[in-house]
């Protein structure tokens, strides 16, 4: 069985659309995810775009 600590997930529509882990350090996880969101909005990508940038 394997147990994940800490994970951030970005649903949409009931569509996972980005799964960030490790989330470390957790202080910084709510910056990233914002900055990731952001980038989403500033170039107009869609909901289940296979293009997605990824870290």
């Amino acid at each position: 069985m394997v147990l994940l600590k800490r994970m951030a997930l970005v649903i949409n529509a009931a569509i996972i659309e980005r799964i960030f882990y490790p989330v470390f350090p957790p202080d910084h996880n709510a910056t990233e995810v914002a900055a990731w969101l952001e980038y989403r909005i500033e170039t107009g990508i869609s909901a289940c775009n296979s293009e997605l940038p990824h870290r």
